[in-house]
């Protein structure tokens, strides 16, 4: 039984859907998302308003949940990303950066996973099921009472939800058609002009099953931040965890990410660290050692790759800061657009959601040590779970940390004693 509560907290290392943030280019569409601006400011020194005269902007929304964030975009068809340089610099301004713009790597032209058709009996039969023994993990929590939130390109909804998510589902939103309607749809254009089309279609559906497998009690949360080419902004992906927040998410599951840096999106991940919600994120596919966020920052969970035998996938990101592995190669899961209802892919972003499932299962497991960080020790930081992984010398064979060696960073990400010894007791007794 040890081995089984065990086996929810050190998972392999595997990220398979991350999507790449990067400046939009200065073409882009007129007030578009690739034409806004990021704009941060303390209230007590300044006004929006005197940020919008003073760098000839226009608001186009204030963010809810970070106080004194808002969008703008420039009015006279300025690149953002200068704007953005010139606002920063204003007195009062805490931060101003340009909307990133989100893509996921396994859709590019040249390192696609293309989907493959399964059958439903490869769901249960999978080697993730058996390494991860999801069994014997059942036998001790399903995720019951737990919001798993997905933000992703949507679930399966129309003409009606996916047969294996449908009990399962919340009410969700869709932060790129602006409804609440978050359904992951094809919609045969090639929108981004890459030569392929729909090439992100599926991935939410995709990911939200592993959620299910996991954790088949939970509740699943569908956010739609990425189109049917995989692309969305950095903006819509906080504004979405920020939403995920506020309907009660426990879990917040982000198979997506970005090479360089986002003020706005630290300032949505700290919100929830302070909340108690666990964030889980693809480390990326890189294939190499490099930063990723948001996996890589402070108390995120960062979910890298593994295979069959539980080796490193040679496609997943690596670096100091992944914190566990999940399998992240040829993952069966529900997928919208095969008759039989079910695709393989492979990436990280099959990893990350076998960690979100497993941190439901956590988290119902401990619900007498309570739910919120702050609801046990009040005034007190106290991020992510109650699990920690000792760190251990040794790397393998291409001098890459091994995955025994790899842990949860950071000391002050560790939760406080009193959580964690009811960790160690149900680990040695249950």
């Amino acid at each position: 039984m040890r081995a089984r509560i065990l086996a929810l907290a050190a998972v392999a290392a595997l990220l398979a859907g991350s999507a790449v943030f990067a400046a939009a280019p200065a073409d882009a569409g007129s007030y578009g998302h690739g034409r806004r601006v990021i704009v941060r400011i303390s209230p007590s020194e300044t006004s929006i308003a005197q940020v919008n005269e003073l760098e000839n902007t226009m608001t186009v929304e204030k963010v809810p949940g970070l106080d004194g964030t808002y969008l703008v975009s420039p009015r006279d068809g300025a690149d953002p990303s200068a704007v953005a340089e010139d606002t920063e610099a204003a007195q009062g301004v805490v931060y101003a950066e340009a909307d990133g713009e989100a893509s996921l790597p396994e859709v590019s032209a040249d390192r696609i996973y293309r989907w493959s058709g399964s059958d439903p009996t490869d769901v249960d039969t999978q080697y993730a099921s058996a390494l991860l023994d999801l069994s014997g993990a059942h036998a001790i929590a399903t995720g019951a009472g737990e919001i798993v939130a997905v933000i992703d390109s949507g679930v399966e909804l129309l003409p009606a939800a996916h047969p294996d998510l449908a009990s399962s589902l919340l009410p969700g939103k869709d932060f790129v058609d602006g409804d609440l309607v978050p359904n992951d749809e094809a919609n045969n254009l090639d929108d981004d002009g890459n030569g392929l089309v729909d090439e992100g279609a599926g991935h939410g559906t995709h990911v939200a099953g592993i959620v299910h497998q996991v954790a088949p009690d939970a509740k699943i949360l569908p956010i739609r931040v990425l189109d049917s080419d995989g692309n969305g902004s950095e903006s819509d992906v906080a504004q979405a965890m920020l939403w995920a927040q506020s309907q009660g998410a426990d879990v917040v599951n982000l198979s997506l990410g970005q090479t360089g840096s986002s003020s706005m999106i630290k300032d949505a991940t700290d919100e929830l660290r302070r909340d108690g919600v666990v964030v889980v994120a693809a480390a990326g596919n890189a294939g190499k050692n490099e930063t990723e966020l948001p996996a890589s920052l402070r108390c995120v969970l960062g979910v890298a790759g593994t295979g069959a035998t539980d080796a490193v996938s040679s496609f997943s990101t690596l670096g100091s800061w992944v914190d566990v592995g999940a399998p992240a190669e040829n993952v069966v899961s529900t997928f919208p657009f095969f008759e039989s209802g079910y695709a393989s892919w492979s990436g990280t972003s099959m990893a990350s959601p076998f960690v979100a499932g497993q941190a439901a299962l956590l988290l119902e497991r401990t619900l007498a040590v309570g739910r919120r960080c702050h609801d046990l020790h009040q005034g007190h930081d106290c991020p992510v779970l109650g699990v920690r992984i000792r760190r251990r010398s040794g790397s393998d064979r291409t001098g890459r940390e091994s995955r025994r060696a790899r842990s949860t960073r950071a000391s002050e990400c560790v939760v406080h004693e009193r959580r964690r010894q009811v960790l160690r007791q149900l680990a040695l007794h249950s």
